[in-house]
């Protein structure tokens, strides 16, 4: 682990810079991760969560 990396980071995960990007393609990018996450959670537990925030 790389010092200052959070301890529940995975080495398999892909790091993608924010850095420069338009705001846009940030926000697409946070929705499409969230809803790839909660489509994988079981429907009860998917039911139970508030709409995805819009920001």
């Amino acid at each position: 682990m790389r010092e200052g990396q959070a301890p529940y980071f995975h080495r398999s995960w892909v790091l993608v810079p924010f850095d420069g990007a338009p705001e846009e393609d940030v926000r697409h990018r946070i929705h499409v991760s969230y809803d790839l996450i909660r489509g994988s959670l079981p429907k009860k537990v998917r039911e139970a969560l508030p709409d995805r925030p819009a920001f």
